[in-house]
């Protein structure tokens, strides 16, 4: 999702992508950047095609089956679209929120595409999962300095952006969006989104296209 947010959010609808090797994509440092700024040193080619919409045209609440998560589509006000992300964890973490401007790519490059992944694990787990890539009995792993891990006592590594857990939700929501294959005019609310609930959240949509205008 990390790879699909960079090319959604910086403009590219049009890409082939080969994968060697054990077909996963890299961790890299955690987060979109380094995808991202691969594709602003190389640059874009527009395309006279047309590409699909699909408009919201009156307020649309999604909400899941499993737990408290939601996501509410509201008719755009103007043409900037806008993504605002809360997450609110019963730990160190606590309640965080992140406005966006979908599109903006000044933004998302330099405000957004920054924010690596994160865990919440005790202490002593952390130590020994860092132990275990040491020494390589942790297979295919990342290593925890791609990840932001997070204790009850706090983080253990120097953070990016003081609310980055957050602004990588922002990165994983639109990377799970793009699946969408639309480009989707509304403004947006996601409350405590996940993978599994943004993959719910696109089934609904393309179930419900009935309720939405395309062009």
């Amino acid at each position: 999702e990390h790879i699909l947010s960079a090319f959604h959010s910086l403009g590219i609808d049009n890409i082939i992508i080969e994968l060697k090797g054990d077909n996963q994509l890299p961790i890299l440092d955690g987060s979109s950047y380094p995808y991202a700024k691969k594709i602003v040193e190389v640059g874009k080619r527009y395309l006279n095609d047309k590409r699909m919409a699909i408009m919201v045209v009156e307020p649309h609440l999604i909400k899941s089956e499993q737990n408290d998560s939601w996501v509410l589509f509201l008719p755009p006000r103007n043409n900037l679209y806008n993504l605002r992300v809360v997450i609110d964890f019963d730990n160190v973490i606590s309640r965080q929120e992140y406005s966006y401007t979908i599109g903006d790519v000044r933004e998302y490059y330099r405000d957004i595409s920054r924010a690596r992944t994160f865990f919440i694990k005790p202490f002593s787990k952390i130590r020994w999962m860092q132990f275990r890539i040491q020494f390589r009995t942790l297979p295919k792993n990342p290593k925890l300095s791609n990840i932001v891990a997070y204790t009850r006592f706090g983080f253990m590594r120097k953070l990016r952006y003081y609310n980055e857990p957050v602004r990588h939700k922002i990165i994983d929501f639109l990377g799970d969006l793009s699946l969408l294959e639309y480009d989707l005019a509304a403004d947006i609310i996601a409350y405590k989104p996940g993978h599994d609930f943004n993959h719910y959240v696109i089934k609904k949509i393309l179930s419900e296209l009935n309720l939405y205008q395309r062009h």
